[in-house]
């Protein structure tokens, strides 16, 4: 077995998944396509379907209001339902395989020096292609967020409610903990725990290492964990698949699938009251919204949008000969958390057995760790760790050549240095990095992917600060448990760090350089504050909001999935309010299929 054969095995098989796409074996979870015609009008135009806007859409639909979600994918396909099968969808038709611009400094080691941003293309977007990773970030992080809003309506004490809404959390240890109160469990997406046996030994030495191993980790608290996962019943919990089977029956909803918007139209009083759209069968036509347009197509696609439509830095719209709507920093202060993958062969061996497609492809575990170990810092961890334990020697070659893309000889090292072990691999992040990088336009062509500078590492400290982030957490390997486990450090940066002093800082700045990947939280390239108000509308225009990733502000130490659920729920509220709707207290719980079925026509 080698990382090529792998991998050539793997883009077989997306190609088979590909074709036997035709069967649309999830046309039963979405609304079905429209034709659009031209000056069609609704009463809300939601730009992207991906996963605040399919929150939005499942919500205002709910309340009869008619809605159009103009989405340049379709349905999300079969292979998204599966947890196992999550490398396939890395550079796949769901995946708008855009890169960044390589800087010749960071990402060293994977292929072209540049990063793969995998960004999903499809009903649910993202969420439907993630690798399901449950956390929902600190107080701290929303104390930030409220005070860039000057709102209190985004502390942690206001947002928490719509967290809870979205969440069916079915882990019986949570449920009967004291904190059981701060989750929710009649809520469209949910949320288990992995129960893989590989990781209570790797627990057991964070423990010996002083690190408290709690149940009900959810970034509040600093310590270890065994992975909350946004699967249930064999299923991934994608916000696409999750809300939108909900109306996918609905009157009042209308979906333009394979549909690309291409510039927001304004009146002469700067009300935004249509979209121009390339279609399915390649028109240009017009359509129109009665109250409001909603953006929710990323944090890419949202801000070359907007820039498209003359919302923009007015220098880079005159560069472009593109009429200036609203002079707005667009695309500035793209926020990214870069992970530094430390790998360990243990002494247990690897098991042949069948794979259950339906369960997570590896023992999964998170941490949260502080340097500063008194009280007042007990809730506001520096660095986190995600957790991989991998018994299947094809999935480890797949992550490794094929999702981080390692070079082939980089993959191979791994699989022969660990002789049929087990291998854990620990995702190390910076959760508040000062760096920041650029969203902006290459060409006035809609069709051309943005232009996307990461700008990792270009605050210098950032990287001082993940070294000494990684001398803390080595020491777990100092463990009893560790010991007994036989674990070994794998170093496949070998022997470019060998220059310098093994484990001394700048090791393990020329290691980070090396081996850094992006956990893809991606936010801030519309932030609250500078882009949109505290209700998410678009500063110097009328009739426009914002709501997806793109609007955080701040840091918010967590994957960022069920955050950007948590915005489609609040955002909902925030439209049906200005509608002259209460709906906080009216239709917040689920509704289901049959009683779709019944609305009156």
């Amino acid at each position: 077995m080698n990382a090529a054969a792998v991998v050539g095995m793997l883009q077989s098989n997306q190609i088979a998944l590909f074709i036997i796409m035709v069967l649309e074996m999830t046309g039963y979870m979405f609304p079905p396509p429209i034709i659009l015609r031209p000056d069609d009008i609704f009463d809300f135009i939601l730009i992207g379907g991906g996963t605040s806007g399919a929150v939005i859409a499942t919500r205002l639909a709910q309340q009869e209001f008619n809605v159009l979600v103009i989405e340049a994918g379709a349905d999300a396909p079969y292979e998204t339902t599966l947890p196992r099968l999550v490398p396939y969808l890395k550079n796949s038709h769901v995946d708008y395989n855009y890169t960044s611009a390589p800087d010749g400094y960071t990402y060293q080691c994977q292929v072209g020096q540049k990063l793969d941003l995998g960004v999903g293309k499809m009903l649910g977007g993202s969420s439907e292609l993630n690798y399901m990773y449950y956390s929902r970030g600190t107080r701290r992080s929303f104390d930030q967020w409220h005070h860039k809003a000057k709102d209190d309506s985004w502390t942690w004490e206001k947002v928490l409610p719509y967290f809870k809404r979205s969440e069916n959390v079915s882990v019986n240890a949570i449920r009967n903990s004291e904190l059981k109160d701060q989750y929710g469990t009649k809520g469209y997406i949910g949320v288990t725990r992995d129960e893989s046996p590989n990781t209570d030994d790797i627990l057991e030495g964070f423990h010996q290492a002083g690190h408290d191993i709690i149940d009900d980790i959810d970034g509040h608290r600093v310590g270890y964990s065994k992975a909350l996962l946004t699967i249930k019943d064999g299923f991934r919990q994608g916000a696409g698949s999750s809300y939108m089977k909900y109306i996918s029956e609905s009157r009042y909803i209308a979906t333009a699938k394979n549909t690309l918007a291409t510039r927001i139209m304004f009146d002469d009083d700067k009300n935004a009251v249509g979209v121009e759209v390339i279609t399915d069968k390649g028109e240009t036509i017009v359509v129109k919204a009665r109250k409001e347009i909603i953006i929710s197509a990323g944090v890419f696609k949202s801000p070359q949008l907007l820039i498209l439509s003359g919302i923009g830095p007015k220098k880079l719209l005159d560069k472009f000969n593109i009429t200036s709507v609203s002079n707005l920093p667009v695309g500035k202060y793209l926020k990214n958390q870069d992970a530094v993958p430390l790998p360990f062969k243990i002494n247990k061996r690897i098991v042949k057995k069948e794979k259950d497609p339906g369960k997570f492809p590896v023992g999964a575990f998170v941490g949260y760790a502080s340097l500063k170990e008194n009280e007042n810092h007990k809730n506001h961890p520096d660095y986190s760790v995600a957790g991989l334990v991998f018994d299947d020697l094809r999935f480890m070659l797949q992550f490794f050549a094929y999702v981080y893309k390692y070079s082939y000889g980089m993959s191979n090292k791994l699989y022969d240095e660990i002789q049929n072990h087990q291998v854990v691999v620990n995702l190390l992040t910076n959760l508040y990095p000062r760096s920041r990088g650029q969203v902006s336009i290459q060409s006035t062509d809609p069709k051309d992917p943005p232009k996307v500078v990461m700008g990792s590492f270009s605050n210098d400290r950032d990287i001082d600060d993940l070294v000494e982030y990684i001398m803390h957490f080595m020491k777990v390997n100092d463990t009893n448990a560790f010991r007994k486990l036989e674990a070994r450090f794998i170093d496949l940066t070998k022997p470019r760090c060998d220059i310098f002093e093994t484990d001394s800082k700048e090791y393990w700045r020329c290691y980070i350089l090396c081996m850094m990947v992006s956990l893809r939280s991606y936010t801030g390239t519309c932030s609250m504050g500078s882009v949109v108000d505290s209700r998410m509308l678009v500063k110097g225009v009328q009739r426009l909001r914002i709501a997806d990733a793109c609007i955080i502000p701040v840091h918010v130490s967590a994957y960022i999935y069920n955050t950007v659920v948590m915005i489609g729920e609040k955002a909902a509220d925030l439209i049906m309010e200005d509608a002259g709707v209460e709906y906080m207290n009216s239709r917040h719980e689920p509704i289901s299929i049959d009683q779709i079925k019944n609305m009156p026509d």
